[in-house]
């Protein structure tokens, strides 16, 4: 079966997928600057680094930033606790009763096996990758396409009808009676609302990843940790050696 492990999106962003780590970059970057996650096998720590290709420039002399270490062992005894911290720091909980209960929307849900849902939604996103991308050296993968309405069209248009969505245009009022354990609620303006067992909730509007990394650090952290992350980037990217910007690297240090 063939292996893609690059795949690239209207030029607007790039990932890399090897063995030991995921390499990533997208538009605003400085010119040949990336991110990279390393998780090797022979290190106790994962690290998210910043770094820039250089013609000439060995990997191990090539302009590195490292942003943070996280200790494998410490990953493996929070996993569940960050996991409900990222939760909370991106969704938050809602009333429908808060809601003007007369607005109208689509609301979706699962109808019986909800396997054969993910199944379909599968098959037609393999056959819409297919339509949409060109193969690149055997193993890159390029899209060319919307992919926000495209992907949408994915998951919402003609799912087979028999039983395995049900869908209805229903208000906030009729809405709060129901019973389904989970489900989307889709309102003509705003973001769609999730229904997860006996709660709601939508996601949160930011205009930077700092209330974000708020919720792991604190907001004093944060700020700093987020200004570290931006001169970091202007100075790898105007760097042409490691020895350029080794005095700055000082990465936070989770273990």
């Amino acid at each position: 079966m063939q292996q893609f492990n690059y795949f690239s999106f209207n030029d607007l962003f790039w990932v890399r997928f090897n063995s030991n780590l995921v390499t990533f970059g997208y538009k605003g970057l400085p010119e040949n600057v990336h991110w990279t996650l390393s998780y090797n096998l022979g290190s106790s720590d994962i690290n998210l680094h910043l770094s820039k290709n250089v013609k000439n420039v060995s990997e191990e002399h090539k302009p590195r930033i490292y942003i943070i270490r996280v200790g494998k062992t410490f990953l493996e005894m929070h996993a569940k606790e960050l996991f409900l911290r990222f939760w909370k720091s991106v969704m938050e909980p809602i009333e429908l009763s808060e809601i003007d209960q007369e607005v109208l929307g689509t609301y979706a849900s699962s109808n019986g096996d909800g396997s054969q849902v993910h199944k379909e939604i599968e098959e037609r996103f393999l056959e819409w990758c297919k339509q949409n991308s060109v193969i690149k050296q055997g193993t890159r993968v390029k899209f060319n396409v919307d992919l926000t309405s495209d992907i949408e069209t994915i998951l919402t248009k003609n799912i087979d009808s028999e039983s395995l969505l049900e869908e209805i245009t229903i208000n906030i009022k009729s809405l709060c009676e129901m019973t389904f354990e989970s489900g989307v609620f889709l309102p003509p303006d705003g973001p769609p609302i999730i229904k997860i067992e006996d709660k709601w909730y939508r996601h949160k509007e930011f205009t930077s990843m700092e209330p974000i990394v708020a919720v792991f650090f604190g907001e004093e952290i944060a700020k700093t940790l987020c200004e570290y992350v931006q001169n970091s980037i202007t100075l790898v990217g105007r760097a042409n050696t490691r020895q350029d910007v080794a005095h700055f690297d000082s990465p936070m240090i989770i273990s």
